[in-house]
C-alpha cells in the first residue's frame, strides 16, 4: 500500500515539474519578445499600419490628369455612301 502512494506522488511531482518548466519557458519567450531579443512568430508579428486614403473634395474646376492613353481627336463627320449602279440580271442559258 505504501508503494502505490509513492508511485502516485512521483507521477504528481513529474507532472508538476513539466508544467513549471513550460511556464518558465513561456515566460522567458514573452520577455524575449517584449525586449526584441526574440522575433515573434509571423502570426503574432505586428501588422504594418494601413494609410487611409486622402479625401478629395469635389471642385468645379477641371484638373489635368495624366493618362496612359492618347488624347482624343476630332472625328470627321460621316459622308453619304454612293448608291451602287444597277446590276443586270443573269441571262438564262439553255442546258444541252
Amino acid at each position: 500500500m505504501n508503494n502505490s502512494r509513492s508511485s502516485d506522488n512521483s507521477t504528481y511531482n513529474t507532472l508538476t515539474l513539466v508544467f513549471i518548466i513550460l511556464t518558465v519557458l513561456v515566460f522567458l519567450c514573452a520577455i524575449g519578445m517584449l525586449t526584441h531579443l526574440i522575433q515573434p512568430p509571423l502570426l503574432l508579428a505586428p501588422r504594418t499600419p494601413v494609410l487611409q486614403p486622402i479625401e478629395e473634395l469635389p471642385t468645379l474646376t477641371p484638373t489635368f490628369t495624366e493618362t496612359a492613353t492618347a488624347t482624343a481627336t476630332e472625328t470627321p463627320t460621316p459622308t453619304r455612301t454612293p448608291i451602287p449602279s444597277r446590276t443586270p440580271r443573269p441571262t438564262v442559258t439553255p442546258n444541252s
